[in-house]
């Protein structure tokens, strides 16, 4: 029996050797994990800008987009109106049936706008947009944004400006 346990011995390090390998295999399905979330991102539909006809790539793009040359800044939103991931749905379907500025839904200080469940529905089949993992991603993390309430007035005029019909 001593042989018998000899021979277990043996075996144990070749156990624990390949559990190290299979450390390193790890690797290789965390790279057949990204390539398989990028075959998926190729896989969707071009993500449309809220408030022109540019396309990208990602929903992050997009949103990423829409706060740099927009200002749409859904961190803010998100914080000042208590914005959930339907609140966020109805939102994004309400911008792209309603097609109101940025700066006005900027300036608003409620989620009224787009309470109504008929904004449940898909504006555009198969959204990027509406598959974007909202309260995950958008985690404000400046403080320094007054709670949320900080208005661009200049903004929101060159928007009312721009796209007189909104107003």
């Amino acid at each position: 029996m001593s042989g018998d346990s000899d021979s277990d011995d043996c075996d144990m390090p070749s156990l624990v050797s390949n559990g190290a390998s299979s450390s390193g295999g790890q690797g290789v399905m965390d790279d057949e994990e990204d390539l398989g979330e990028e075959m998926y991102v190729d896989g969707l539909s071009p993500a449309l800008d809220l408030f022109s006809t540019k396309k990208f790539k990602t929903a992050e793009d997009c949103l990423d987009h829409c706060k740099e040359v927009h200002g749409l800044d859904l961190a803010v939103l998100k914080k000042r109106l208590s914005m959930d991931t339907f609140s966020y749905i109805r939102f994004v379907n309400y911008v792209r049936s309603e097609s109101p500025s940025p700066g006005f839904v900027m300036s608003l200080s409620s989620a009224a706008k787009w309470g109504d469940l008929k904004f449940m529905k898909p504006v555009i089949a198969d959204d990027p947009l509406l598959m974007f993992n909202f309260e995950e991603e958008l985690d404000p993390q400046d403080e320094d944004d007054e709670n949320g309430f900080e208005i661009d007035i200049s903004r929101e005029l060159n928007d009312e400006i721009a796209n007189p019909r909104n107003f």
